[in-house]
């Protein structure tokens, strides 16, 4: 994935947890055609929760620059708006009432992510 899309990704399932980086079931994150980040996500069944361990942006996409991949640069607020879309879908079909997030890298765009999904929950 590097060499093809400029993005390190190796999943952790396997890797031993004080080495994880990202989280166990850490996912890549695509907007409009680029990889900008990863998410780990659990569902909590019982209690009809989606927790967001972590979602951990890249460097270029928090500060507006230019995608290592080909130059274009993305909106960090419409990438958000389209990580919360996704969010509130994987939480409907999870059947989750409640949808929570924990930790964001980086920090500074924890409450603007959290802003975007209590509007897209609607």
């Amino acid at each position: 994935m590097a060499r093809l899309f400029g993005f390190e990704y190796r999943i952790e399932v396997y890797t031993p947890g004080p080495k994880r980086v990202h989280g166990y079931y850490t996912l890549p994150i695509l907007h409009d055609g680029h990889l900008i980040g990863r998410l780990d996500a659990k569902t909590h069944r019982g209690e009809k929760h989606l927790e967001v361990r972590h979602a951990h942006f890249e460097p270029w996409l928090s500060k507006g620059q230019a995608s290592p991949l080909d130059g274009e640069v993305l909106e960090p607020d419409t990438a958000l708006d389209g990580v919360a879309q996704a969010l509130v879908s994987l939480g409907i079909f999870v059947g989750a009432r409640r949808i929570t997030v924990d930790r964001v890298t980086p920090g500074r765009l924890r409450a603007s992510l959290a802003r975007r999904l209590r509007a897209a929950a609607g």
